[in-house]
């Protein structure tokens, strides 16, 4: 990637808003990624996404390592937000701008919150 902002692992107990997009149909094909709602990085991935039978999984990177850390309100959009998005995403939070409640955990199973719908 061609970093554009300072990137540095973050200290310990630091919040970071991380972002990432990819439009297979632009020119360029780039993945971008953002750091706080600021573009940090730029890397062309030639071709098209293709579905396959492997689950979406985040904070893992292709089968091997994890990441070391709370992941809090993660979400898959299938159009490609802009910087100005992502800054409003990470500004209001992403239940504010997509116009859900907050739901309390108290009670709940990690694996019901993927079946939770905003109203």
């Amino acid at each position: 990637m061609e970093p554009r902002a300072s990137s540095c692992v973050p200290e310990k107990k630091t919040w970071i808003h991380f972002a990432a997009t990819y439009d297979s149909k632009a020119k360029n094909e780039h993945l971008i990624v953002y750091v706080n709602g600021v573009q940090a990085g730029v890397s062309t991935r030639p071709g098209k996404i293709t579905a396959t039978e492997n689950p979406v999984e985040i904070g893992r990177w292709g089968g091997g390592s994890f990441f070391v850390g709370i992941i809090d309100e993660a979400a898959i959009f299938n159009i490609v937000l802009g910087e100005e998005d992502l800054q409003t995403i990470m500004d209001q939070g992403l239940a504010k701008v997509l116009g859900g409640a907050p739901v309390s955990p108290v009670g709940m199973l990690a694996s019901t919150w993927s079946k939770l719908k905003y109203e």
